[in-house]
C-alpha cells in the first residue's frame, strides 16, 4: 500500500512564491508517498492576456522546479504538479521581461506536468487537450501521457481535460499505469442540487473501465471573477480505486488534503471476476479506430 495525497490549494493568479507556499505547507504535512498539486502551480490560471501568462511562465530548470525538489528531497515523498512551461528556444525577454509582440508566436508556452523526487525531474508531459481559451496562450502537446517510473510505482501522467477522451485514460491503462495523476482547474459550472460534479464521474469511469487507481488534484479559491477571464472552481480533487469508487470524501469549495492508502500493484490485474477482462475483452477489430 502506497500513500497518495491530493493538495487542494487556493492558488493566487501571479503569485508565485504564495503558491509554493501552500505546496510546502501541504507536502510537509501529508504522509509520505505520491502527493498530487493543481494545474499551473506557479503561474495560477486566470491570465488577463499573453503578455501575462508569458511574464509568469519560467524555464522547466527554473526556480518552481528547483523548489519542488528541494520539497521532496524533505519529505521523501514523489510530487507531482504542472507548470506553465516556457520553453528554451522562445525570444529572449526584452524590458520589463516580455518580449515584443512582434517576436513571439503566438502560441509558446506549454502547460508541462512534472514528477519530482529528490533528485529533480523524473517525468514529464505536455497538455496534449486544451481547454477554452488556453489556446490563446499554451502550445498543445504531441505525446501520449507519459509513464513515469517513480519510487513507488508506475505513474502515467496527464493534466486536466486530457481526462475527458477516454482514448487517452485507455493508452495508460494499455501501458500499464499503477495510478493515473493529474493535476487539474475544473472551471464551477452549474449543476442539478444534490449531483456529484461531472467531472468526478468521468474520472470514476475511466477507473472502472481501466482498473487503475487516479488520483486528481483540483484547486480551489476564485480567481478574478469581476473580470471576463475570471472562474471559480470545483474543488473536486479524487483519489479513486481499481473498481471506480472514490476512496476519498468531496471537500468542493474549500481547501482540502485528502490521503488514501491505495494498492497500486492491484491496477496490473484487469480482471472483472471470473470470467471477464478490460483488456482481454477488448475487439479493436469491430470498433474501426
Amino acid at each position: 500500500m502506497v500513500a497518495v495525497t491530493v493538495a487542494q490549494l487556493p492558488l493566487v493568479v501571479g503569485q508565485r512564491e504564495h503558491n509554493l507556499s501552500l505546496a510546502a505547507e501541504a507536502v510537509l504535512a501529508a504522509p509520505r508517498g505520491i502527493v498530487v498539486l493543481p494545474e499551473l502551480l506557479n503561474s495560477g490560471y486566470c491570465f488577463r492576456d499573453r503578455e501575462e501568462s508569458l511574464s509568469l511562465a519560467e524555464p522547466l530548470d527554473g526556480p518552481s522546479v528547483r523548489a519542488l525538489t528541494e520539497l521532496a528531497a524533505r519529505s521523501g515523498s514523489t510530487l507531482v504538479a504542472s507548470l506553465a512551461i516556457l520553453p528554451a528556444e522562445a525570444p529572449a525577454r526584452g524590458e520589463g521581461g516580455v518580449p515584443a509582440p512582434t517576436s513571439a508566436p503566438r502560441r509558446q508556452l506549454l502547460n508541462v506536468a512534472v514528477v519530482i523526487e529528490a533528485d529533480g525531474i523524473i517525468g514529464s508531459y505536455t497538455k496534449v487537450h486544451l481547454w477554452g481559451r488556453e489556446p490563446e496562450h499554451f502550445l498543445e502537446g504531441t505525446e501520449p501521457p507519459a509513464m513515469v517510473a517513480s519510487q513507488f510505482g508506475r505513474l502515467a501522467l496527464m493534466v486536466c481535460y486530457d481526462l475527458e477522451f477516454p482514448e487517452f485514460t485507455r493508452l495508460a491503462a494499455l501501458a500499464g499505469a499503477d495510478l493515473v495523476v493529474a493535476p487539474v482547474n475544473w472551471p464551477l459550472e452549474p449543476r442539478p442540487e444534490g449531483s456529484r460534479a461531472r467531472e468526478q464521474i468521468v474520472v470514476e469511469a475511466a477507473a472502472r473501465q481501466n482498473r487503475v487507481a487516479f488520483a486528481v488534484c483540483d484547486r480551489t479559491g476564485a480567481e478574478r471573477l469581476d473580470e471576463e477571464v475570471g472562474s471559480d472552481w470545483v474543488g473536486g480533487s479524487l483519489i479513486v480505486g481499481q473498481d471506480g469508487f472514490a476512496l476519498t470524501p468531496t471537500a468542493y469549495g474549500r481547501p482540502a488534503l485528502l490521503s488514501a492508502e491505495v494498492e497500486l500493484e492491484a491496477s496490473r490485474d484487469k480482471a472483472l471476476g471470473p470470467f471477464n477482462d478490460v483488456i482481454k475483452d477488448r475487439r479493436p477489430e469491430v470498433y474501426g479506430f
